[in-house]
């Protein structure tokens, strides 16, 4: 099981995310996608990193959230997704392609005091496509919420891999 981490518009991909994820759970691919704010774009950068790797679990931040969920919603990019944590997905923002199916599991982490990207949105998400939502008390970076998200990345992890023994 591969876990790759999406990162946001204004974002690096070894930020402190990454940083926490990889030090917790080992080996996080994170593809590179600084400068690029075409959706089409990233989604092609995305594939080209993870096509060939086998079952992964897609932790997308903000914008990542978005492009995750639009990679779940295309299953012909070649991609076997396994589940998503998704922090503070960009869902408001317009795509060419609407997001019309999850791979379960999915957990969407919120923060409560986020500003940039409506709560409302991942309420939405979440109820359309039986998610578990978390609402935290943070802001949209989740600063105060890394260790949750890596302890939800973690069991998600755990969970997938026992199901396939």
């Amino acid at each position: 099981m591969h876990i790759a981490f999406l990162h946001g518009l204004e974002s690096g991909p070894h930020g402190r995310k990454y940083q926490a994820l990889a030090a917790a759970l080992g080996e996080v691919i994170a593809p590179d996608c600084e400068g690029v704010m075409n959706v089409e774009a990233r989604l092609q950068r995305v594939v080209e990193t993870l096509q060939g790797r086998g079952p992964v679990i897609l932790v997308g931040s903000s914008f990542g959230g978005l492009i995750a969920g639009l990679l779940a919603s295309q299953p012909d990019h070649g991609l076997e997704i396994a589940g998503m944590v998704l922090c503070a997905p960009a869902f408001h923002v317009p795509a060419a392609d609407p997001i019309d199916r999850c791979p379960m599991p999915c957990v969407v982490l919120h923060g409560q005091q986020d500003d940039i990207v409506p709560i409302e949105a991942s309420r939405v998400f979440a109820k359309r496509f039986g998610c578990t939502l978390i609402e935290l008390a943070d802001d949209h970076r989740l600063s105060h919420s890394v260790e949750r998200l890596v302890a939800e990345v973690g069991a998600m992890a755990k969970r997938l891999t026992e199901g396939k023994s």
